[in-house]
């Protein structure tokens, strides 16, 4: 009977694996990272997995986000705050609990101006997975999934500068 494989490490779902290789070493197809496989069932299953552990939320709650409309292409003011739910999952992958579909949310920015300018890459990339974030807390959602980053290098009259593009889903853990 073929297993549902997900891979751990860059969460890609391989359908029809072959069940003989349960417990054995598999490559992954996509970043090739080796790992056991195991089945892992459909993310809308009827079987229900128990919710993932959260942080405990902190005493002081720190100043809640605006609901006011978000402006397309807009930056959050920077330095970047903090989201304010402990309950905001970011995957890049599928997720193991039922979910209702929000919204696409995006997010773009650039080292040659706004929030990102003078920032490394690696900075970058976390500014953007936090500028996700809220913008799916904005829109009603617990989680962001199958979130995608694309990243370039522009030369320009300004010189050398990056750009990082985020997108993923907006859901709504049921």
């Amino acid at each position: 009977m073929p297993i549902r494989f997900v891979c751990p490490v860059c969460w890609t779902v391989r359908e029809d694996v072959d069940d003989s290789l349960l417990g054995k070493t598999i490559k992954c197809n996509d970043c090739h990272a080796m790992s056991v496989a195991t089945h892992t069932p459909e993310p809308n299953a009827e079987k229900q997995l128990p919710p993932p552990r959260m942080p405990v939320p902190p005493a002081a709650q720190p100043e809640t986000i605006s609901l006011a409309p978000i402006i397309p292409w807009s930056e959050p003011s920077f330095p970047v705050p903090q989201l304010q739910s402990p309950r905001m999952l970011l995957s890049t992958g599928d997720i193991p609990q039922k979910y209702e579909i929000i919204d696409l949310v995006f997010t773009h920015g650039s080292s040659s101006d706004g929030a990102l300018k003078g920032l490394e890459p690696s900075q970058a990339f976390q500014i953007l997975a936090d500028w996700l974030g809220q913008t799916a807390q904005r829109a009603g959602a617990d989680a962001v999934i199958h979130i995608r980053f694309d990243f370039q290098f522009a030369q320009g009259f300004v010189g050398r500068a990056f750009e990082v593009f985020a997108y993923g889903t907006a859901v709504r853990i049921q």
